[in-house]
């Protein structure tokens, strides 16, 4: 495991779990939660199995990779703009239903996940690995959000990478650094990750579906649970209104829905949380830690490899980040672009505290998004 960066140990804002002193996957569980249960007790082993069957980790064949390949070529022909590229500017006749069928799987509460593998990013320009990332993304969901639009950010592709510690006032956030990241979720129905390249080392992905993360809390710390699913006074994105109030899960009846941007809970080094905002209580924080701890108990660990696309339901699953170190002499700098998806015919039952919110993600012309293909930092308005 990679070692934590600086600014893991020093973060006082509150982001870092105070327990979280090594890698995520060696944390040392804070407050107790209590007797060890067997995993299958509740339904953990679903999950935990999910990556390692072939109907969720799906290889792409040669034949599929050229039917890509074509579709890049397809769509570049049309000399169209990226925001252009849906599943009939880049046809894909037989890897097409097997991505619709994947995006089943995504929206099922026992499953939540897919990884698709067998792409070699070095092959193609930075433009090409664009149109085939935003390209498959396009069959498991056809919107694509713009969590930036409340700062009047209008990027729908972004960049996971380590940057340069930007000029004074530029928010520079843990998705832009080496930094770990503990269980959290972004804004949108659908995280769709794909691996340009690795690191050296570290790094790790984990996924844990909320289901059983809320079972295990319920369970253990009754008291805590209860206070997740209470209203939290939240920093805003949007320059117009300065917080919002919510709780972090919901029971929806898809279930256990979850909505955790921990960065907006409690502010990061970068961004601290407002003083106009009442400060976070301490049986806030340890529920939150909780959260973090119950979920990390649930987890299954991802190592990522290039060309790696990866798509779960950021509805029904936290996700976190192992820290992680570059090599960039050797090309080993880790750099993965994100999409944030939402499938109308298939989406979840959204809780009307997150209506306004998904609003404003997903209620864009298409022509107003925005794909930078160099990399930039994520701005505080898409933060999370």
């Amino acid at each position: 495991m990679a070692p934590h960066a600086i600014s893991d140990v020093s973060d006082d804002s509150g982001y870092t779990p105070k327990f979280f002193k090594g890698s995520l996957g060696q944390h040392e569980t804070y407050p107790p939660l209590g007797e060890t249960h067997s995993v299958d007790s509740l339904g953990e082993s679903k999950l935990r199995k999910a990556l390692q069957e072939p109907s969720y980790i799906l290889l792409l064949s040669e034949s599929e990779i050229r039917e890509i390949e074509e579709g890049v070529v397809t769509f570049l022909d049309r000399n169209a703009p990226l925001h252009e590229v849906n599943p009939r500017t880049f046809p894909l006749p037989t890897l097409g239903a097997r991505l619709r069928k994947a995006s089943e799987t995504i929206h099922d509460q026992n499953a939540g996940v897919v990884l698709f593998r067998g792409l070699e990013p070095k092959l193609y320009s930075r433009k090409a690995n664009v149109i085939i990332h935003s390209g498959l993304a396009s069959y498991i969901g056809e919107k694509r959000a713009m969590p930036g639009s409340g700062g009047g950010d209008k990027t729908v592709l972004h960049h996971i990478t380590d940057l340069p510690i930007p000029t004074a006032g530029e928010y520079y956030g843990p998705p832009s650094q080496t930094r770990s990241m503990p269980m959290h979720t972004d804004n949108g129905d659908i995280v769709s990750l794909y691996t340009l390249q690795c690191g050296a080392s570290g790094g790790s992905t984990y996924l844990a579906n909320v289901q059983y993360t809320f079972a295990r809390m319920q369970q253990h710390q009754p008291a805590l649970a209860k206070i997740v699913t209470e209203p939290w006074v939240m920093m805003s994105g949007s320059e117009a209104v300065p917080f919002v109030k919510r709780p972090i899960l919901f029971a929806g009846k898809d279930g256990v829905v979850v909505n955790c941007p921990r960065a907006r809970i409690t502010g990061t080094q970068s961004r601290p949380r407002s003083a106009s905002l009442p400060p976070l209580e301490a049986a806030q924080m340890l529920a939150l830690d909780a959260l973090h701890a119950a979920a990390m108990d649930c987890a299954i660990k991802v190592d990522l490899l290039p060309g790696d696309l990866l798509f779960f339901n950021n509805l029904g699953m936290l996700h976190a980040r192992d820290a992680f170190v570059d090599n960039v002499e050797v090309g080993q700098k880790r750099h993965l672009l994100r999409i944030l998806l939402r499938n109308e015919s298939r989406a979840w039952g959204l809780p009307g505290a997150l209506e306004e919110t998904w609003l404003s993600l997903y209620d864009h012309p298409t022509e107003q998004e925005a794909f930078p293909l160099k990399e930039e930092l994520f701005t505080w308005a898409m933060s999370h």
